[in-house]
C-alpha cells in the first residue's frame, strides 16, 4: 500500500469485551462511519464518532510500527497508548475529574490491505494504580 495524504472514508465495526477482576463481563458494540488516512507504509490512523450515555466523542487510533494510541476528545478527554508487552501510562479527563490510567497490553496485532483492515488488542487497564479490566477489543473496517 502506498502512502496516502488524503482521507479515505469506509464502515467500521469496534467490539469491546470487558472483564472485571471480581469476575462477570460485559461488551461495548459500536458500528459506522470512519475516515482513514496512510501517511506512510506502516502507518494508520482511524478516525470516528462514538456516541456512550448521551456523549458525542470523537476517536482518532493512530497505529505505527508495532505501537497504537487511542485519543477521546468530547466531554470526555483520553489519551492511552498501547505497545506489546509494555505497560504505559495514559490519562482520563472526565465531567467528574481526572483519572491516572495505564495500559499493559498484552498483545496487539493489526493488518491492512487496501480497502480494508483488523485490528485485535488484548490490554489490562488500570485506574488509578488499580487493575480495573482485563479487555479485548476488535476492530474491523472496509473503505
Amino acid at each position: 500500500m502506498t502512502g496516502e495524504t488524503e482521507a479515505r472514508t469506509g464502515r467500521l465495526r469496534v467490539i469491546t469485551r470487558f472483564t472485571p477482576p471480581e469476575g462477570g463481563s460485559y461488551e461495548e458494540k459500536h458500528a459506522g462511519n470512519c475516515s482513514l488516512l496512510k501517511p506512510a507504509a506502516d502507518e494508520i490512523r482511524l478516525c470516528w464518532k462514538e456516541t456512550r450515555e448521551g456523549q458525542r466523542d470523537d476517536i482518532e487510533l493512530h497505529l505505527k510500527s508495532g505501537r497504537a494510541e487511542m485519543v477521546r476528545r468530547g466531554e470526555t478527554c483520553g489519551h492511552l497508548r498501547f505497545a506489546a508487552g509494555e505497560r504505559l501510562e495514559g490519562e482520563y479527563m472526565t465531567p467528574y475529574g481526572a483519572l491516572d490510567m495505564a495500559v499493559r497490553t498484552r498483545s496487539l496485532l493489526f493488518t491492512a490491505a487496501e480497502d480494508r483492515g483488523e485490528v485485535l488488542l488484548d490490554y489490562d487497564l488500570y485506574v488509578n494504580g488499580a487493575l480495573s479490566n482485563r479487555a479485548r477489543m476488535e476492530l474491523q473496517w472496509r473503505l
